[in-house]
């Protein structure tokens, strides 16, 4: 029970990281008065730093001892594939 509780609570503390990281994206276009087209183009190029800087969260993660299942999880893709994608990368 209390696995699983801890677990609930990891994934609530993550989404609302996510929530808290697109607002205040949506909030910094507002106050530039940005345009939906600079909105488009932000948000691509913010999605692909974003991935860029899970990579290295992953490979932190890993190298912290996190295993590759769980980060694998997260991702949303296969042991296999998060082991193939991170075990070459070293923690920055």
């Amino acid at each position: 029970m209390t696995g699983s509780l801890t677990s609930r609570q990891a994934e609530e503390r993550r989404e609302t990281l996510g929530q808290m990281i697109v607002l205040d994206a949506t909030r910094a276009m507002l106050r530039a008065g940005a345009t939906h087209a600079d909105g488009v183009a932000a948000r691509v190029l913010a999605a692909e730093e974003l991935l860029r800087q899970a990579d290295g969260e992953a490979a932190r993660a890993i190298a912290d001892g996190e295993s590759y299942a769980e980060v694998a999880r997260l991702l949303g893709i296969s042991r296999q594939s998060a082991r193939e994608r991170y075990s070459h990368l070293k923690a920055v």
